[in-house]
C-alpha cells in the first residue's frame, strides 16, 4: 500500500514539475491541433492544394502560370506547444528537380528534401524534427522558373509528439520515491527481554 501512495505522489510532483510530461500526447495524421484547418494556405504562383485525403495525406502543388520568376505553394501552421514532428514525403515533377524544389521551413529557413538532379520521382521521411512553440512550420513545393509544369509534394503519415520528460523531472520523480520511501514506517526491533 505505502509503495503505491509513493508510485501516486511521484506522478503528481511530476505533473507540478513539468505539465505535459505525463501526456506525452502524440498526434497521428492532419489531426487535433494539426487538423488541416488549422493550416494557413498561400500561393503566389496559382500552386493549389488538395486536402480531400487529409487526415492521411496532404497534397500541395507548386506554381506553373508561365510569368517567369520564382515562387510556389505555403501549407504552414505556428506551433503552440513544442512538438516533434515526423512525416514521409513523395515528390513529381515535369522538369529537372532543381527548378521545382520541395521541402519544409521553420521560421522560413527552407530545407530542401529533393535532390536538384536526380529523379523526376523521389519520396523519403523526415521523424525526430525539433520544432518550438511560437515557430511557424511549413511544407513548400517551390519554383524557380514557374514554367515548364509544377511540382508535386505528397506528405503521408504526419505525426506530432510532446517530447519526452526533462531529466529534472525524472530526476525530482526519483529524489520524492525515495523521500516518501524512508518516510513510511519501520517495524519496531523485538525487545531482547519479552
Amino acid at each position: 500500500m505505502e509503495n503505491k501512495i509513493a508510485i501516486y505522489c511521484s506522478m503528481f510532483l511530476v505533473s507540478i514539475i513539468s505539465p505535459g510530461a505525463l501526456l506525452n500526447a502524440a498526434v497521428v495524421g492532419f489531426t487535433a491541433p494539426f487538423d488541416v484547418v488549422n493550416w494557413n494556405q498561400s500561393t503566389n504562383t496559382r500552386g493549389s492544394f488538395d486536402l480531400s485525403s487529409a487526415p492521411d495525406s496532404i497534397r500541395l502543388q507548386g506554381g506553373d502560370d508561365r510569368g517567369g520568376g520564382g515562387g510556389g505553394a505555403f501549407f504552414s501552421i505556428t506551433l503552440t506547444n513544442d512538438y516533434t514532428l515526423g512525416f514521409e514525403w513523395a515528390f513529381n515533377a515535369t522538369e529537372l528537380p532543381f527548378y521545382d524544389p520541395v521541402g519544409y521551413s521553420i521560421d522560413g529557413v527552407f530545407t530542401k528534401l529533393t535532390d536538384d538532379f536526380g529523379s523526376f520521382y523521389q519520396s523519403g521521411s523526415v521523424f525526430g524534427l525539433s520544432v518550438k512553440s511560437g515557430q511557424t512550420f511549413a511544407f513548400e513545393a517551390r519554383t524557380l522558373d514557374n514554367i515548364v509544369g509544377p511540382s508535386t509534394l505528397t506528405v503521408s503519415n504526419f505525426s506530432a509528439n510532446v517530447p519526452e520528460p526533462t531529466s529534472l523531472s525524472v530526476f525530482g520523480c526519483a529524489v520524492a520515491s525515495i523521500g516518501l520511501m524512508r518516510l513510511r514506517k519501520k517495524p519496531k526491533p523485538e525487545s531482547l527481554y519479552s
